[in-house]
């Protein structure tokens, strides 16, 4: 019996002095599901794209708090938001074969495609990308939002397309690894590129 308190005494402290703990700060990989990639063209053509930084328009650094006994922990991008987001562009299309060339910035006018080679310019701004974890107990909610702006250069006839894309993802763990995190960040924003459309 004296065993069994024992064993229970050191899981409650364990809980307390977890829950004690302050503030934190996370490190978030931004991924997408392996292998998620565009649509061919109908005649099935793999595309030559040049892929300019998505510009992040959000006024914080952070992507998010996660909530535990009232204390807020801090969720970061393993580096600028702008930089892995456009990582994962890259990946997307390169996932479908595409040949992937990174330029520093694209101003998205019309007259501006007359100096790429490539059949797509791309490029876009992030508008929102928050990550919120509320933690109870043994009962940990993720949700995940983003809103980005998508813009696609057609170099053959210089038009240009701009998609609002909107996604989302939630999920409720016993668990509070970060690697559950990261999962419902790849669900959210693997749902928004499959909603983009190419010319």
């Amino acid at each position: 019996m004296k065993t069994w308190k024992c064993h229970i005494l050191a899981l409650n402290l364990t809980f307390f002095t977890i829950g004690c703990a302050g503030p934190q700060t996370y490190l978030l990989r931004v991924g997408i599901d392996p292998g998620l990639s565009p649509s061919l063209p109908q005649d099935g053509k793999t595309l030559s794209v040049s892929l300019a930084p998505f510009q992040d328009l959000r006024t914080e650094n952070e992507l998010g708090t996660r909530t535990r006994q009232g204390i807020k922990d801090t969720y970061l991008p393993e580096g600028s938001l702008s930089t892995v987001f456009t990582d994962r562009i890259e990946e997307w299309f390169s996932n479908a074969g595409f040949s992937v060339r990174r330029i520093p910035s694209w101003d998205f006018t019309p007259d501006s495609l007359k100096g790429f080679s490539t059949d797509l310019v791309v490029g876009g701004k992030i508008d929102e990308f928050k990550v919120n974890t509320t933690s109870k107990f043994a009962n940990h909610t993720t949700s995940v939002k983003c809103l980005f702006h998508f813009v696609i250069g057609n170099t053959r006839d210089r038009s240009i397309i701009t998609q609002k894309i909107e996604s989302s993802s939630e999920a409720t763990s016993a668990s509070s690894s970060l690697h559950i995190v990261e999962k419902v960040i790849s669900d959210a924003l693997s749902q928004g590129l499959s909603q983009v459309r190419l010319p």
